[in-house]
């Protein structure tokens, strides 16, 4: 991969952002780190409060369980979200 002058590279996970300027050219880059940003996330069984819900059927003796909210993953999607939103504000 090459990139140009003056070109923006990303480099992110669900956690950590390093956000980079190439100051030289497509053959010889050289990287100036712009702006990192980085969240802590932290393990879902310290995110949760209590066990699933349960919903009981309104005919006969079924029980379901709701879906537990991954909360690691919506912080680790908010934060991609947040990196995205500064690649836009860098591209105009």
């Amino acid at each position: 991969m090459q990139l140009q002058h003056d070109g923006f590279m990303v480099i992110a996970d669900g956690e950590k952002m390093l956000l980079l300027r190439n100051r030289g050219d497509a053959e010889f880059p050289h990287l100036e780190l712009i702006e990192q940003d980085e969240q802590q996330s932290r393990a879902n069984r310290d995110l949760r409060r209590d066990i699933p819900g349960r919903s009981f059927s309104s005919v006969g003796p079924g029980r379901s369980t709701y879906d537990e909210t991954d909360s690691r993953q919506v912080g680790e999607d908010r934060f991609a979200a947040e990196t995205a939103g500064i690649l836009n504000r860098m591209a105009l």
